[in-house]
């Protein structure tokens, strides 16, 4: 019997036949998520097969911000305390009050910062000011070295003792600028997400339930995730973003029609994250970046997409831009604490569970059953935090 061979038109339509299916499916794959993946208030959550990060695959160095460069804190720094100086005092860093602001009562000299730094975070103890006090307001802080080294943003938490309390930005925000050394420092500081124009939308929206500080709904969209992590409820108004008004030619209109998009578009990002289908909930909040670059949630939920693929160093780079974007934004210190732990880098990861535990954005059996945590479970620092032990 002949062999039968097939014609040659007939022998290359089959390969692109099976080119056709094979990149299908590969396609397919992007989507899938890997293990045991789920998403719930932009926390991640241990993705059990790693994919190359850029420490295996050069073609991605490029777009990563490396972190083995000396970090150099000390300077002067703007802040709504006033001009503090920082620099090193026996292998610890030291900040003192060099100008008080206006509204300050803490005198000239008084020391403000006692901490050390690891590779871009500076931590340690920080005093505020508290008015009419009778004892001294001090509380841990984390602040990270960011914009190129010219902003230190990040989050204290400290006891006021019913006193009131100055020198922190939202409820435990913090956000100093650098300044040259002949510059004049000046008493307003505002994150990048404080600029962002806002228009407090005060009508009933479709919904009557209350909205959480992200915008969604509280009693549905964000419940319980695997981990057990809940939203935080604020109970806030929803604030809707927009561009300046100018006499004459603005209409609030269009502000409210672009933010609801915006809205609607980080919903349904949140439905892929949870979906698992992470590069078509990171293409979405890039889309809500277009008109908000410094939106915190979306900058947040890129990292999230990347962790979740776990490229840490990608992740980080948009942990850290949110971070600088919006201190008191507190989901960003527990995902970045993960993140450390999944890179074997345990100091890091202590400081930044630290504080969201200590503001109340995390829980102790939340972080003893996190498997992003898993490799801090035999630190006896970690430990020692998980027994509230501050």
């Amino acid at each position: 019997m002949k062999a039968k061979f097939l014609s040659i038109p007939a022998f290359f339509m089959l390969i692109a036949a099976v080119l056709i299916v094979f990149t299908n499916r590969e396609d397919e794959k992007k989507e899938i998520p890997s293990g045991n993946n789920s998403i719930v208030n932009n926390k991640m959550l241990h993705v059990k097969e790693p994919l190359p990060s850029s420490e295996t695959d050069p073609e991605r160095s490029h777009a990563v911000q490396k972190t083995t460069e000396k970090f150099d804190v000390a300077g002067r720094w703007s802040s709504l305390l006033g001009t503090i100086e920082i620099g090193t005092l026996s292998g610890k860093v030291i900040g003192t009050l060099e100008s008080p602001n206006s509204d300050i009562t803490m005198e000239q000299g008084t020391m403000v910062l006692e901490g050390v730094v690891i590779e871009d975070c500076l931590s340690g103890k920080i005093r505020l000011d508290a008015p009419g006090c009778p004892s001294e307001i001090w509380g841990f802080g984390v602040l990270l070295l960011a914009e190129d080294g010219n902003v230190l943003s990040g989050s204290v938490h400290f006891d006021s003792n019913g006193c009131r309390v100055q020198g922190v930005t939202g409820e435990n925000g913090l956000y100093w600028i650098r300044v040259a050394s002949n510059e004049p420092a000046t008493e307003t500081i505002s994150t990048p997400a404080q600029r962002q124009p806002k228009y407090v939308l005060t009508s009933k929206t479709k919904t009557s339930e209350s909205l959480s500080k992200d915008g969604f709904k509280e009693e549905n969209d964000l419940q319980e995730s695997d981990h057990g992590l809940m939203a935080r409820k604020r109970g806030r108004e929803q604030v809707l973003t927009g561009p300046p008004p100018l006499p004459g030619t603005y209409d609030p209109g269009n502000a409210l029609k672009r933010t609801d998009q915006a809205f609607l578009l980080k919903k349904k990002a949140q439905a892929m994250l949870q979906a698992g289908r992470f590069e078509k909930a990171r293409n979405m909040f890039e889309a809500v970046l277009q008109e908000n670059p410094c939106d915190p949630f979306a900058i947040n939920g890129i990292g999230v997409t990347y962790a979740s693929r776990n490229l840490y160093d990608e992740a980080l780079v948009y942990f850290k831009k949110a971070l600088s974007c919006d201190p008191t934004y507190m989901d960003i210190y527990y995902n970045m604490g993960c993140v450390y732990a999944r890179k074997s880098n345990p100091d890091l990861a202590i400081r930044y569970l630290k504080i969201a535990l200590m503001n109340g954005f995390a829980e102790v059996k939340v972080m003893r059953e996190d498997p992003d945590l898993r490799p801090l479970h035999g630190n006896s620092n970690f430990q020692a935090l998980l027994r509230g032990e501050f």
